[in-house]
């Protein structure tokens, strides 16, 4: 919601819930939570058993691998014995025994004799360690087979080397090419380039749900929510047991506000309460919070925290502990200066977490925080997804008074995420408030009110800028049935009415606005006084209206709050007043 004229409130409850957007996944390669969803954890002493069977299994493959290599010393079985010691944990002995079998591959390369089995185990290897480089070169001077060549780019993708990447694919001609290419599109974030190849990818093999996956991520990523939950449906069919899929589904329903498909699927998952991983919880609450249940969804993910530390997941630890700080901030549990000093502790103690940083830009309203935000957010700004980062980018323009780089900033994130409101809001207030460019915001007021019009944030931006941009009666009939929820809508109608000219009225209802608003305390009176002398300026109010008769109507002169020079909202209308020539504080 709005909590002042021009503020757009991040503050709020979402069932994003800030969450970490999920990364392709790697094709051909199951999640780490794969099969976790289609059957009951092992219990106790269980548990205990199968892991020492597994070990005892490695332990013996160890043994059998040394002995051949002792034995006959070739490429095949020194790439063996480095997959033993890749499955016994022990990286630097596989990378050291794979590294001597690619030697041994080129030696006999050398004679005119290839070893492709022993070349795929080594490089394997290499690339599953961090010697990618030695991994790459062998790549570069050994004959690959296709499918190797694939999945040299997919490591190279992951690790950030595109450019690499793609020439490796250019350079295979296996089926799973198109794969492989949508999924480094999508890791690069060129969602329009990859779902063609994803699609093309599908149509050759509809279980592969990794591509199904990426699509869907794909469709999100470019604001087509319909075709992403129908891509993420296609995956959950595809793996019904994939941890990561499901959670993925539910971002998808939840996002598409289907929460009774979420609340079913959810339903679907039979795994005992006390067995159920953190990030299960998380979904849940998610849930929860998008049904208006926030104390269960609270104790939830308070549970899910504890979860995730049992399991050593510090990105969900990070995640939950900081939506919990932006929950209690939201709902008045908390007062904002201590979230925020709470999460800039929390973002210190876990420097790598952007979901941290994120909600300490959305708990920020001074700006004396922009400068340990912009501190926090050097950390994580390299790898963050381009969405949360253009989000991040606004909210420190804002807090620094800095109108141009906030409308660059907030139309970038309404690109990218087009059908969030939030962005849309924040667009609606820079460009127009902010800059003035009414004509331009107006486009973006007409879209987004036909796709929000049960959003109250947008609905009342959009009609403050379509009254600035001279269309007076449009704007009256959006905010008219919302005047008597808010004295900031009440507001907004009087601005209507002003671009109208029916100033009388209009005048009158901003006198009605700051009196409801005087009953909360806050400095909005003072925020709404400037308000309204700057827009009289704007729409020429004061060309038209007698003089004596618009003194008689308007707000009387009121202070500026004390700390109004570390209030964005109050810095952003001194910023437009000196770009037009006004005096500072503005007064009719």
């Amino acid at each position: 919601m709005i909590n002042a004229l021009g503020v757009v409130e991040t503050i709020g409850t979402e069932t994003s819930f800030a969450s970490e957007v999920l990364r392709p996944a790697a094709p051909g390669v199951g999640g780490a939570s794969a099969g976790v969803a289609s059957r009951r954890s092992l219990f106790g002493d269980a548990r205990e058993r199968v892991r020492s069977l597994i070990s005892d299994s490695i332990a013996s493959s160890v043994r059998s691998a040394e002995a051949s290599a002792l034995a006959v010393r070739t490429s095949t079985t020194v790439s063996a014995l480095a997959q033993a010691y890749q499955a016994a944990g022990e990286k630097e002995k596989a990378a050291a025994h794979a590294t001597e079998a690619l030697h041994l591959v080129v030696e006999g390369v050398h004679r005119g004799v290839v070893d492709p089995m022993a070349t795929k185990i080594a490089i394997e290897v290499l690339l599953n360690s961090s010697t990618i480089d030695t991994a790459l070169d062998f790549a570069e001077r050994l004959p690959l087979s296709d499918y190797l060549k694939l999945e040299v780019a997919t490591t190279l993708a992951y690790r950030q080397r595109f450019e690499e990447a793609h020439r490796f694919i250019a350079d295979s001609d296996a089926p799973q090419r198109d794969a492989v290419l949508g999924y480094v599109l999508a890791l690069q974030g060129e969602y329009a380039s990859a779902i063609p190849k994803l699609r093309r990818a599908l149509r050759l093999s509809p279980s592969d749900v990794e591509s199904a996956l990426n699509l869907s991520i794909a469709f999100s990523q470019s604001g087509s929510r319909k075709k992403a939950v129908s891509a993420a449906l296609q995956a959950r069919s595809a793996a019904p047991g994939r941890m990561d899929v499901l959670i993925h589904l539910l971002d998808m329903l939840l996002a598409a506000g289907d929460i009774d498909r979420a609340q079913r699927e959810l339903k679907s998952v039979s795994i005992p309460s006390a067995e159920q991983p953190s990030r299960l919880l998380i979904a849940e609450a998610r849930i929860k919070l998008a049904q208006g249940e926030l104390d269960r969804a609270v104790r939830m993910l308070e549970r899910a925290a504890a979860r995730a530390e049992e399991e050593g997941d510090d990105d969900s630890v990070a995640e939950v502990r900081s939506n919990l700080i932006h929950l209690r901030v939201a709902h008045g549990d908390m007062e904002r200066d201590a979230g925020f000093a709470s999460l800039l502790r929390l973002s210190q103690d876990m420097p790598a977490s952007d979901v941290v940083v994120a909600n300490l830009a959305r708990v920020a309203w001074r700006t004396s925080q922009a400068a340990a935000l912009d501190e926090r957010f050097s950390f994580v700004r390299q790898g963050m997804d381009r969405s949360r980062r253009a989000f991040i980018e606004y909210e420190l323009a804002t807090l620094k008074g800095e109108n141009e780089q906030a409308s660059v900033h907030a139309l970038e994130w309404l690109r990218l995420e087009p059908e969030n409101p939030r962005a849309a809001a924040a667009a609606l207030v820079a460009l127009g408030i902010g800059e003035e460019r009414w004509n331009e915001a107006a486009r973006i007021a007409l879209r987004v009110v036909r796709s929000n019009r049960d959003d109250a944030t947008v609905l009342n931006n959009a009609a403050y800028v379509l009254a600035m941009a001279g269309m007076g009666q449009r704007a009256v009939k959006i905010i008219s049935p919302l005047a008597e929820d808010s004295y900031i809508f009440k507001a907004t109608l009087g601005l209507a009415y002003l671009a109208c000219e029916q100033i009388e009225l209009g005048m009158k209802l901003y006198r009605q606005a700051a009196d409801d608003a005087e009953k909360f305390g806050d400095d909005s009176r003072s925020l709404m006084t400037e308000y309204q002398a700057l827009v009289v300026r704007q729409l020429g109010v004061h060309y038209v209206a007698d003089t004596s008769v618009l003194a008689a109507l308007s707000l009387p002169p009121y202070p500026l709050p004390d700390d109004w020079e570390d209030r964005p909202e109050f810095v952003r209308l001194r910023n437009v007043a000196a770009m037009r020539g006004f005096g500072w504080p503005l007064e009719l």
